[in-house]
């Protein structure tokens, strides 16, 4: 094969990778099932080829899955850096050159002004930076769903009876928001446009970089702050980063006062990397205090880090551990959060994160502010339930991001926070286990104290009837085993821990092998012994079994205890 027609070849394998997948996957299958057979042989069956034959059979096996295991994504953008072709797979997303940013901020500035809604520009602006001036209140309910959760958002918004628009929620750009519902004052209504969301930002900054610098002095560094609105930043970008840094040094020079230079800060270094939805409430002539509600459905999409989670992911668990940013904490002087698990779990632990705690002040004026401060952190009583309540108060004094910071993990950890861990409400499926566990460890060393007398059919002379009824009545603890791992569906994966799972692994095995040697013992099989120092084993599979299932009762009895303690000790706060 030459070199121009190498990359055509790649790049056919990279287009259609699924189909040969699944092809050498089967042959692998396959030649492993064919040279398993080959290799033993039994009384129902018997396969007659040379060594050689079965060598070739695992050979192949090897060459089929070392071709299906290199047919990876890693290997292609290995392979990508070599071959360019490579680099845009058929099933991603191909984006258009960017056109020119300047002329697109112009053009949502346009459709914002051409509205009916540019008028409450400077009443909105004042909202966006300064939010409990207007904000009194903010509600935040928290349902957690599978790998995705549905957020809901009320405020009480005094709007003195005038049109102001109301910036509802930050969306990180790139992010997909769906099934988005807004009700003000009980009433359904849209959000503004996109166009004219972008536009809003667009205009706010301008006027917000006139209040800083009334003389432009640098229209370069405002088209920057444009083109960062309207384009997408990193926050771990060296770009965002320069950007941020090169204004604060401008704004030194300039005769405005801090909160405003603070103000353009904040505005600039958020907007760039979030996107506003914005809702407008008109002018109401009988209320000046409005409430606005906004439903939506989020990603909950962590990586999966660490060989607990990953092996949570592959058998299908649900998660345990959840960390929520809270951008809506600070934006009112009172903030309530509201979250409710999966079902049949309770809430083991429950604190609040603010990484970027020193700025907030200590006294009770906040002389910026011109208002009475009462500063509070605190979270409600566990009472066993999937649900926890958290409340915030007075978060103002400490913006959104950090504006001195040079990392961007300080960047993330400056955005309030709340932690929540579930645990498996007690007993949940680890009961039904434990009785089961309790039944075949009764029925085992029963049956091991009279061995002799329940598996006479090795001696002759008994009646033929009578060798199967051990395997059916030791057959009945795997029924009820099989009817709870029926119970074990998608919904329940989600609430049970790895020890519950395992458990549950260990009692399904041995009612397996339960009914499997009791099978092979009626059968007449000659019994494994085992002899060894003071050690003496006359029949070694039913020991195993006697062993096994005690480990599992065992093993269940700790796990019920220790649940129980600490579910309880959880609900009176003690732990």
């Amino acid at each position: 094969m030459d070199d121009r027609s190498s990359p055509r070849f790649w790049v056919h394998i990279r287009n259609h990778a699924t189909l040969y997948r699944r092809l050498f996957f089967l042959c692998a299958c396959f030649f492993a099932v064919a040279g398993s057979l080959s290799m033993f042989s039994s009384p129902a069956y018997e396969i007659r080829i040379s060594f050689e034959w079965i060598v070739i059979l695992w050979i192949l096996f090897s060459a089929a899955l070392l071709i299906r295991l290199l047919l990876s994504e890693y290997i292609f953008s290995l392979l990508s850096k070599s071959i360019p072709a490579l680099k845009r797979h058929p099933k991603e997303l191909i984006f258009e050159p960017e056109p020119d940013l300047i002329k697109l901020a112009e053009y949502y500035m346009g459709v914002f002004f051409s509205s009916k809604h540019s008028h409450s520009l400077v009443e909105t602006l004042t909202l966006l930076l300064d939010p409990p001036s207007r904000t009194s209140r903010v509600s935040q309910k928290f349902k957690i769903l599978n790998e995705r959760y549905s957020i809901k958002i009320s405020r009480t918004i005094y709007t003195g009876r005038q049109a102001l628009l109301i910036p509802l929620i930050r969306v990180q750009k790139g992010k997909i928001v769906g099934d988005l519902r807004l009700t003000i004052d009980e009433k359904r209504t849209r959000t503004l446009t996109f166009d004219e969301c972008k536009g809003f930002q667009i205009a706010a900054l301008y006027v917000a970089y006139d209040a800083v610098f009334p003389v432009a002095k640098d229209d370069e560094l405002l088209n920057r702050c444009c083109r960062a609105i309207v384009g997408h930043l990193s926050p771990a970008g060296d770009k965002f980063l320069k950007l941020r840094s090169d204004l604060q040094e401008a704004i030194k020079s300039s005769d405005a006062s801090q909160q405003e230079r603070e103000a353009l800060l904040r505005f600039v270094s958020e907007a760039s990397l979030y996107e506003y939805i914005l809702a407008a409430i008109e002018p109401n002539s009988t209320n000046d205090i409005s409430r606005v509600t906004i439903e939506y459905d989020g990603e909950y999409n962590e990586g999966v880090t660490g060989p607990t989670n990953r092996f949570r992911a592959l058998v299908g668990l649900g998660k345990r551990k959840f960390t929520f940013e809270l951008p809506c904490a600070a934006e009112s002087k009172s903030f309530h959060l509201q979250v409710e698990g999966p079902e049949n779990t309770y809430v083991y632990d429950v604190y609040p994160i603010w990484g970027y705690s020193d700025t907030i002040k200590n006294e009770a004026v906040d002389p910026t502010r011109g208002r009475f401060r009462s500063k509070l952190i605190a979270r409600s009583r566990l009472v066993g339930d999937q649900h926890a309540h958290v409340y915030m108060r007075d978060l103002d004094g400490g913006p959104a991001i950090n504006l001195e910071s040079k990392d961007s993990s300080v960047e993330a950890a400056s955005i309030p926070r709340v932690f929540l861990e579930y645990r498996e409400h007690p007993p949940g499926l680890l009961g039904p286990i434990s009785v089961v566990a309790l039944w075949l460890v009764v029925l085992t060393w029963t049956v091991g104290y009279f061995h002799n007398e329940v598996f006479r059919v090795q001696s002759p002379g008994l009646m033929q009837g009578y060798q199967g009824w051990a395997p059916v009545i030791f057959g009945v603890p795997a029924i009820v085993t099989g009817w709870i791992l029926s119970r074990a569906d998608a919904k329940t994966l989600r609430s049970i821990s790895i020890s519950t799972y395992l458990a549950l692994c260990l009692l399904a095995v041995n009612s397996a092998m339960l009914v499997s040697i009791a099978a092979l013992k009626v059968s007449g099989v000659e019994p494994v012994r085992f002899e060894w120092s003071f050690i003496k084993i006359e029949h070694g599979s039913w020991s195993l079994m006697m062993a096994s299932t005690a480990l599992s009762f065992a093993i269940c009895f700790g796990m019920f205890l220790s649940r129980s303690t600490r579910y309880a000790s959880t609900i009176n706060e003690r732990a």
